[in-house]
């Protein structure tokens, strides 16, 4: 999964990328627990929001 993230990260130097994937994959993991893990659709879509939101502000 790391491998397949830094693959796509083909606008970052290769040590970036290979940092970033790691911390993508935490960010996604932890977002979804999260929304699993409770019981409010509106904080569920905010969990999603969010960490969709910091992904968007990283790019260019």
């Amino acid at each position: 999964m790391t491998a397949l993230i830094e693959s796509r990260l083909s606008e970052q130097t290769e040590s970036n990328a290979h940092e970033a994937a790691p911390l993508m994959i935490s960010t996604m993991v932890g977002t979804l627990m999260l929304a699993l893990a409770v019981d409010d659709p509106e904080l569920c879509d905010a969990f999603r929001k969010a960490a969709l939101k910091l992904y968007a502000s990283q790019e260019g």
